[in-house]
């Protein structure tokens, strides 16, 4: 194991010496939190633990030939030993509904932002993860729990979606030797990325026109914006713009791009990627998010003209566009 995938030992502990556990992600959650919660929860369920998985938006139609799928619960409810929190930076990401630490007793934070702080009792942070499925799959190891089939197709999920297909800059030597493990266990590569990326629907097709219809370049900036009823017009979710951004940061020549998407719940969110090493997370923060170095967003609950004109004016500014 190399040094910087480390487990903190008093995390294994906890693990070893419990029994019933809570495992959660991020609202509107993408393959990196799906795959690895379940993952982590066959881990758990192999070391003869008892899990509770917990998504307060579900699990999108995208992911769900993934095994254990039908144990993700939407609404919370008992008491737990232990908590484990993968892929948020902090709590409110869960829900705006529930407080985690009533439900048990210690919380774990297992991440891989950069901007991750002090949420949770106890913390497994590595930025240097191209998805939380690495970590996961370095709990497994010093957990001596050995990989199996449904574990390794969680994790393999969890990595080629945050590594956007192993395209991303996160995607290292490392990701590719743990890919190449996990295929062994008699995986079918082709066969997982065409239920990702080649399954969509008229309507799906007919929202990334839209996006591309509505889309403003400005030199190495673009930008596009869907709004709540054009999701409605066509019948999608907010899960349905999972991966719409990578339609405006693939234009040649754009550096930065950008999706504002409005949300059933008034908020505008705020997507943003970049290329050539431009650091987004610097711009998301300036905006109350957070993220990763080349992709990262955040939340507003201005007006959606006003949030778009002050993001694009700020990624002017730092591009060096006006």
């Amino acid at each position: 194991m190399r040094k910087s995938e480390a487990v903190p030992d008093e995390i294994l502990d906890i693990i070893i010496n419990n029994r019933f556990f809570l495992i959660t992600s991020h609202k509107n959650p993408d393959g990196d939190a799906i795959g690895s919660m379940l993952a982590m929860a066959a881990i758990l369920k192999k070391m003869g633990k008892e899990t509770y998985l917990f998504l307060e938006d579900g699990v999108p139609p995208l992911y769900r030939f993934l095994p254990l799928v039908e144990e993700v619960n939407t609404v919370l409810a008992g008491k737990f030993d232990i908590t484990l929190v993968l892929d948020c930076e902090n709590g409110g990401r869960v829900s705006d509904r529930v407080d985690l630490f009533s439900h048990a007793r210690t919380l774990i934070n297992i991440d891989h932002h950069p901007t991750t702080g002090t949420f949770g009792d106890y913390r497994y942070i590595n930025p240097r993860a191209a998805a939380v499925g690495e970590q996961v799959h370095a709990l497994a190891r010093a957990l001596d729990v050995a990989i199996d089939r449904n574990m390794a197709e969680c994790i393999y999920v969890s990595i080629l979606t945050d590594t956007g297909s192993f395209r991303y800059a996160n995607t290292t030597a490392h990701t590719h030797r743990l890919a190449a493990g996990l295929i062994e266990h008699g995986l079918q590569p082709a066969e997982i990325a065409s239920r990702i990326y080649e399954r969509r629907s008229l309507n799906q097709l007919s929202l990334q026109a839209a996006i591309i219809e509505d889309m403003v370049v400005e030199d190495t900036l673009a930008w596009s914006v869907i709004s709540q009823d054009r999701l409605k017009d066509l019948k999608l979710s907010e899960s349905d713009l999972d991966g719409a951004i990578d339609i405006i940061r693939s234009v040649d020549g754009v550096r930065v791009a950008v999706l504002f998407s409005q949300r059933f719940d008034g908020k505008i969110k705020a997507s943003l990627r970049s290329k050539n090493n431009f650091n987004v997370l610097e711009i998301a923060r300036e905006l109350g998010g957070g993220g990763h170095r080349a992709a990262a967003g955040f939340l507003s609950s201005e007006p959606l003209s006003v949030i778009v004109e002050k993001t694009v004016q700020l990624l002017r500014e730092h591009l060096g566009l006006r």
